[in-house]
């Protein structure tokens, strides 16, 4: 996968910085509120589609109005549920040749 350094979601500017597993907590991160997504670049490339992809659905469910609760898995907007989406979708367009390349840049 070449390195996005920004995406647009929602008509924002969202960038995309690559970070040591040290400095983040997670594989990646949404943070809404600064425009940004901060992915673990210490991943194998798939995995790190994958999560660009989770991270993604995140802020296009926040920017829609569903509210994010890492403590209940029943809402609309869980983790179980974004996960779910992202492997689904991301399974979807690489069997169909749509994007992700698997190599990084």
């Amino acid at each position: 996968m070449k390195k996005i350094k920004s995406i647009k979601i929602g008509g924002h500017k969202i960038f995309v910085k690559y970070k040591k597993k040290a400095n983040i907590i997670n594989l990646g991160e949404n943070w809404q509120q600064y425009n940004q997504i901060n992915l673990n670049i210490e991943q194998e490339p798939s995995q790190l589609e994958v999560t660009l992809l989770h991270e993604i659905i995140h802020n296009v469910l926040s920017n829609s109005g569903y509210k994010y609760d890492k403590n209940n898995d029943t809402k609309v907007h869980s983790e179980k549920t974004v996960e779910t989406i992202a492997q689904g979708l991301y399974q979807v367009l690489k069997d169909n040749k749509i994007i992700f390349n698997g190599k990084l840049e």
